[in-house]
């Protein structure tokens, strides 16, 4: 006969493991933010930037670094500078760990997902250096 005190140890132990097997990973979600006009795209940008997102343009399978963001002042381009992207923000680039949108909270490097934004362009292929994004061109 199991008592009471039997009962709540073994319900202890059941939330311990548990709780030690859902908190060793977490998953992400990519979240698409549909902006009708320019100047909505370029207010949420904005607000973005002022967060010091790490900000990642892709085109087609290419990806790369934009640093020393600045809208101008019509708010109808970005201006920043395109830089390859370090090894701990490439991970995330084939949708995590074992292809799960997997990182894992205890690592650093993984948590560099949670802080990025990409923005996706169908503009010409972009070149290392000084670079002008129209935002009629952000998708």
């Amino acid at each position: 006969m199991i008592t009471t005190s039997n009962k709540r140890l073994t319900l202890v132990a059941c939330l311990l493991v548990l709780a030690t097997c859902f908190a060793c990973h977490n998953f992400y979600m990519a979240k698409e933010i549909k902006q009708a006009t320019s100047r909505d795209k370029a207010a949420s940008l904005d607000s973005l930037r002022l967060q010091s997102r790490y900000f990642v343009l892709r085109y087609q399978a290419e990806s790369y670094y934009m640093k020393d963001i600045k809208l101008s002042e019509d708010q109808q381009t970005l201006v920043c500078t395109l830089d390859s992207l370090t090894f701990t923000h490439k991970l995330h680039l084939v949708a995590g760990h074992k292809g799960k949108m997997q990182y894992y909270k205890n690592r650093l490097e993984d948590q560099q997902v949670l802080n990025e934004v990409h923005i996706y362009t169908e503009d010409p292929k972009p070149e290392l250096g000084t670079y002008v994004l129209p935002l009629d061109k952000v998708m």
